[in-house]
């Protein structure tokens, strides 16, 4: 069995495991030809930051992915992190933990590179929560009428960007992300992806040369028997001032007798009080008296690779004095995690050795990736029993020192 970056040669094969894992119906020979061309081009385009894997057994490809690496905020610190996507089995090699050595090879690929989080999208959560991924920022869907967007906002400096305005939408989010946990640097490849599409339209807040806001969305049918009712779907949506937030609240909000719901994908829990009405339109009520206002789901989970190497990249965030936690951690796919670690928050050391500690806490990979991520706090975990702790007097120390705002993630892979 061999494990390694694919060659040229070998990209048509990578995409027909692709379309067999994730089959599309119906899917012409000519739309083949050019999924295998689009494949293709992003691999040489984006070949600083994304790698193409395989694995082969016997010369047979039997399953592959793309390995990502990035630059994210973790706690207001921009350290490297790794991304797994589009892991593909061929249905013929179903059951030969084929997907298993490929997560086994991405976590020891981005070790070998300084890499000690990964993070990935589940096409089963429980599957990779075995694997030691825990659970990162849910994403809620929102379907609201244009009508309850709020009013008061100037949509005098809303206006449609175009591709040359590129770097300024980078500026834009580069400034959003710094002020975001879990976010990653953008390349101008995705802006481009967005320009490349007539299916999408990106308008921009604009004021002193500069963008304090971006909104991408598209248009979607909302009838099948009647072509002039549409949705708006908002993909993207990265705002840095509140006149610009308002800027961009009020141009939907004026389209409201043209558009039936607009949509909205969001991990902002806080986004539903912009509304003077947030309910889906379903009027479902939720006993005794809540109304619907969208669904939501479990996606982006994060996993750390290194502990020790993790924990003393971000450790500078803590500010905590005199403070020693001892920490059992049970990690049963990597073995270097599965320990007790010692941290010492005035070295700002973690080591496998020592003595003296304020608490003991018990936990596994999983429940920590969360927390140190900001996904899931302290105390939530401790009153639902996923850590256990020696002395619970502590446990508003803990809480308000683990704490941090929980992460977005704007990645799409």
């Amino acid at each position: 069995m061999e494990i390694r970056k694919i060659k040229d040669s070998e990209i048509n094969e990578f995409v027909e495991i692709q379309l067999n894992a994730y089959p599309k119906e119906n899917l012409t020979n000519e739309q083949k030809e050019k999924t295998v061309a689009s494949y293709d081009g992003f691999r040489k385009k984006a070949s600083e930051i994304a790698e193409f894997v395989a694995l082969f057994d016997e010369g047979i490809m039997k399953g592959c992915m793309i390995l990502y690496r990035y630059r994210m905020n973790v706690r207001y610190s921009m350290i490297n992190a790794g991304g797994i996507g589009s892991v593909a089995v061929h249905t013929l090699y179903r059951k030969e933990k084929v997907c298993r050595h490929l997560i086994e090879y991405a976590h020891t690929y981005f070790s070998g590179k300084g890499i000690h989080l990964s993070f990935l999208y589940p096409f089963r959560t429980d599957f990779y929560y075995k694997m030691g991924y825990g659970f990162g920022t849910r994403k809620d869907r929102y379907e609201i009428s244009p009508a309850a967007f709020p009013n008061g906002g100037n949509k005098k400096n809303i206006e449609f960007l175009k591709k040359d305005e590129i770097n300024l939408m980078i500026d834009s989010y580069n400034k959003f992300m710094k002020s975001k946990n879990g976010l990653c640097i953008k390349y101008t490849q995705e802006f481009e992806r967005y320009f490349g599409n007539p299916a999408f339209n990106i308008i921009g807040f604009k004021n002193n040369g500069k963008i304090d806001a971006y909104c991408i969305y598209k248009f979607v049918s909302a009838s099948k028997n009647n072509f002039i009712k549409n949705n708006i779907e908002i993909i993207r949506l990265v705002y840095n001032t509140k006149n610009a937030f308002n800027g961009v609240m009020e141009y939907f909000r004026s389209l409201a007798d043209q558009i039936n719901r607009i949509i909205i994908n969001t991990q902002d829990d806080m986004l539903y009080h912009a509304f003077i009405d947030p309910r889906d339109g379903s009027d479902y009520i939720i006993p005794s008296v809540y109304h619907k206002i969208g669904c939501t789901g479990v996606g982006v989970m994060y996993r750390v690779v290194d502990f020790k190497e993790f924990f003393e990249e971000t450790i500078g965030y803590f500010d905590k004095k005199n403070l020693t936690i001892k920490m059992t951690l049970k990690d049963d796919f990597i073995e270097k995690n599965d320990g007790i670690f010692y941290i010492d928050f005035d070295s700002k050391l973690v080591s496998s050795e020592g003595e003296n500690y304020d608490y003991h806490l018990k936990t596994d990979i999983q429940t920590i990736s969360s927390i140190l991520m900001g996904a899931f706090d302290m105390r939530s975990a401790v009153e639902m029993g996923k850590i256990e702790i020696d002395n619970e007097e502590g446990l508003n120390t803990l809480q308000n020192l683990f704490y941090i705002a929980k992460p977005l993630c704007m990645e799409d892979f």
